[in-house]
């Protein structure tokens, strides 16, 4: 899909598929002899052979092998609590690729009569699905998907099919077996559970555990109990044991996630010593990280991690104290360490180079080099450029002005310039948030949106792709993890309105995280000896000076014009009291926001992004 998608006029599409259509042509041509156990990887198949057809002026095969790439192009995620399937992509103005919905009705029923004359197990999973997930009353559409789904399984974890990307075949098995658990949810009797898709996930989970893999085995674990298919008396040793297994500073990441799990569940068993062995375990793997970082400040986010972990361990004070100790060391080290980082992409502010730039790059490079695509701009040149703007149009800069909120009431005034003398500080603010009102949709037009939809058709983003970059960036507290892995993934995916409702609040938790690593106390303690957290007004009123100190003067100025001040978009406050309208959140600021808050993730972790990130996204290059 190209910029004609983001113009008025909806594309040329060629006529929709008939029944005739699927009996004169070929449906799986594209894919024979692919052994693909991907949808995604189909849908590039059947885009090549619809240019294909297109280009032979074959009307039936255009019409059939278009609709079934746009089948394969939606993104399937069983794990997200709101809607598994997501477009490939969407635009600023709304519009976005195919989604499940727009096969309702006729289309549904079509797919549905064909399911049972397809051999690919990959192909007949997908189209059976949709059928299904368009009519849930369609039940053979939803024994056909199951048994495609542990076909595929099977397929993976015996090497007759080809995983995307080069992904382990747990990794990769790990997503149809969850759509097969889910779609048997809805269709079987109460405790009932088909014998196929139970014989599935025993054969995943054993060879998961046999082959150590244990951060599938922790997630095929939570689907374990979610789906019952194991008590918490099973798994709480075996994810014991799967945890010791591994070697010392093997991705002590997933491991931990295990010994999180374990404890959990010998919580539920009412097991407080077993719970102690496995929440020390967790501290452990904590500490781990630290020798798999560079600098200091990351060294400190992990030690402060274990210190709160330990809060839950008894008997550990010695080793607390230690900790303390070495957290305040190295907060001071980390102010020494911290740097700015310039990236020159010559793209000759056209979209057409960064898409090309984009297109040649791996996973890793990808979204590091996303993150360096805009810098932010000097305040004394800034200022120097709007007085420069002034001297050129008097009358304009003489102009007040008055800001209004959707309802038309009066938010904020900016006065005029003065005839003679220096302007205040509310006129600079106005005429500078104009410019970097311009500078932003700019930014997003020229460099950020072109980049955003290459990076996601080529790799369709889900939260997994920034476990690393959020795991490892001292940016982001560990309750806010989670948040803000799903918050990039909703950005990629372009729901802007889920993005920014998701990102934008954890603005303040992180920027009071990065002043307790350098040492100070964004808090705030009342007459009655109660402490409450600093609001984002309130931080860069007493804290300015520290986080010009860490993020730089131009970087922190720019997060305090476009989050918190007016004259200005004041984009926290509009979130926190739901002022942000739904076509607010595609508005260039917004989208802007966004992508600052994804930078200021990855500025904490450039310096060693080869050595954290890289290889957890080697895999799906």
């Amino acid at each position: 899909m190209d910029n004609k998608e983001d113009s008025d006029d909806p594309p040329q599409q060629p006529r929709l598929a008939t029944k005739a259509d699927f009996d004169a042509v070929d449906i799986e041509a594209p894919i024979r002899g692919h052994d693909i156990a991907d949808s995604h990887d189909m849908y590039r198949l059947y885009e090549q052979a619809f240019a294909a057809a297109k280009a032979l002026n074959d009307e039936p095969a255009q019409a059939v092998y278009l609709l079934i790439a746009q089948i394969c192009s939606i993104g399937l995620h069983p794990s997200d609590p709101g809607n598994i399937w997501h477009p490939l992509f969407s635009f600023t103005n709304g519009r976005q690729s195919p989604v499940v919905e727009d096969y309702r009705g006729e289309a549904a029923e079509s797919l549905g009569a064909i399911v049972s004359g397809i051999d690919s197990s990959a192909l007949r999973a997908r189209l059976a699905d949709v059928a299904w997930s368009n009519n849930r009353r369609d039940a053979a559409s939803a024994v056909a998907a199951i048994e495609a789904y542990c076909e595929i399984v099977n397929g993976l974890i015996g090497g007759k099919l080809k995983t995307l990307y080069g992904l382990k075949p747990g990794i990769a098995a790990k997503t149809p077996l969850h759509r097969a658990l889910q779609i048997a949810r809805f269709t079987s009797k109460t405790g009932s559970k088909p014998q196929n898709v139970v014989d599935s996930f025993d054969r995943l989970y054993s060879a998961t555990r046999e082959q150590g893999d244990i951060g599938i085995f922790v997630q095929l674990a939570e689907l374990a109990l979610e789906f019952r298919l194991k008590d918490a008396a099973t798994l709480a040793p075996e994810l014991e044991a799967a945890a010791e297994a591994v070697p010392h500073g093997g991705y002590p990441i997933a491991v931990k996630s295990a010994w999180d799990l374990a404890a959990r569940l010998y919580q539920s068993l009412k097991d407080p010593a077993s719970r102690q062995r496995c929440l020390m375990g967790a501290v452990g793997q904590t500490l781990a990280m630290r020798g798999q970082v560079s600098g200091a400040g990351a060294e400190a986010s992990w030690v402060m991690e274990a210190l709160q972990q330990l809060r839950h361990v008894l008997g550990q004070e010695e080793l607390e104290i230690k900790l303390e100790a070495d957290l305040r060391r190295l907060q001071k080290e980390s102010m020494k360490q911290l740097g700015s980082f310039e990236f020159d992409l010559e793209i000759g502010d056209t979209p057409k180079k960064v898409a090309e730039h984009f297109d040649g790059l791996g996973l890793s490079d990808a979204l590091r080099t996303f993150a360096l695509l805009d810098n932010s701009r000097d305040p004394e040149q800034l200022r120097a450029d709007v007085m420069e703007a002034a001297r050129a149009s008097p009358l304009m800069a003489m102009t007040p002005f008055t800001y209004v909120d959707s309802e038309g009431r009066t938010v904020t005034k900016s006065p005029g310039a003065p005839h003679d003398g220096e302007p205040d500080d509310v006129w600079f603010t106005h005429m500078i948030d104009r410019s970097e009102s311009i500078h932003r949709q700019r930014a997003v037009a020229a460099y950020i949106e072109p980049a955003k939809i290459i990076i996601q058709a080529r790799f369709g983003l889900i939260p997994r792709h920034f476990e690393a970059i959020v795991g490892f960036s001292a940016f982001v507290p560990e309750a806010q993890k989670p948040i803000m892995a799903l918050g990039f993934t909703r950005f990629f995916q372009g729901d802007f309105m889920s993005a920014a409702h998701l990102l934008i609040p954890q603005l303040e938790p992180c920027l009071r995280q990065i002043l307790k690593l350098g040492g100070a106390d964004p808090s705030k303690r009342g007459d009655d000896s109660t402490e409450q957290d600093l609001s984002l007004k309130n931080i860069f009123v007493r804290f300015r000076p520290e986080l010009e100190e860490i993020l730089t003067p131009a970087l922190a100025w720019e997060i305090d014009r476009l989050f918190n001040t007016r004259p200005g978009p004041a984009l926290r406050h509009e979130v926190a009291h739901g002022q942000l309208s739904g076509g607010d959140c595609y508005h260039p600021n917004v989208y802007y926001a966004n992508w600052l808050i994804y930078r200021l993730c990855c500025l904490f972790v450039l310096r060693g992004w080869d050595e954290l990130v890289t290889p957890h996204l080697s895999e799906e290059r």
